[in-house]
């Protein structure tokens, strides 16, 4: 398929250089020309449908969110309750009181 790649610079040079790799082909020898790599298939297919994409960015942020923001507003609430001194407990007096 690299013959047929839309930028000029991803095609065969020349038509020699398509020819050679036919006959390589044909004689059971590996071709020079490469598969794209899956960064370049996923961005391709980025190019060509970016709503689909779009689309599981905004699912994923939101979903993070959903996650981020209660365990947020918990751990906020924890460290506040931590914080605030507790009230000792009153005195005691060292005679007991007596009831008349």
């Amino acid at each position: 398929l690299r013959c047929l790649e839309k930028e000029p610079a991803d095609r065969y040079p020349s038509a020699d250089a398509l020819a050679h790799d036919m006959e390589r082909f044909l004689a059971g020898e590996p071709i020079e020309a490469t598969r794209p790599s899956t960064r370049e298939r996923l961005l391709r297919s980025l190019r060509r449908r970016p709503a689909p994409f779009a689309t599981l960015a905004v699912l994923l942020v939101a979903g993070l969110l959903a996650i981020a923001v209660p365990v947020h507003r918990a751990a906020r609430s924890y460290f506040a309750q931590a914080s605030t001194p507790t009230q000792a407990p009153p005195p005691r007096s060292a005679t007991p009181d007596s009831a008349p």
